[in-house]
């Protein structure tokens, strides 16, 4: 993976992110989304703001799913 900066790795550019594979891959229809531990949090983040984007979300022991939890949880992360 590319290498980021900081101030680059927030929930927009999360969200941005898996919106580009989601365009590559399935851009005229709803995908199926599995996201374990960090990951069901992001995809849960992602399903937030595209909810018509996905059919299904799969979620596998998902850390912190409300935002004050998650959001202190991702600067612990990136700091």
């Amino acid at each position: 993976s590319e290498r980021i900066t900081e101030a680059e790795f927030t929930f927009e550019s999360i969200v941005e992110e898996i919106w580009q594979v989601k365009q590559r891959f399935a851009p005229d229809r709803p995908v199926t989304l599995f996201g374990h531990s960090w990951g069901g949090a992001l995809a849960s983040l992602y399903v937030s703001h595209h909810p018509q984007q996905v059919s299904q979300l799969i979620l596998g022991e998902p850390m912190f799913l409300r935002g004050q939890d998650m959001a202190q949880k991702f600067r612990e992360l990136i700091d």
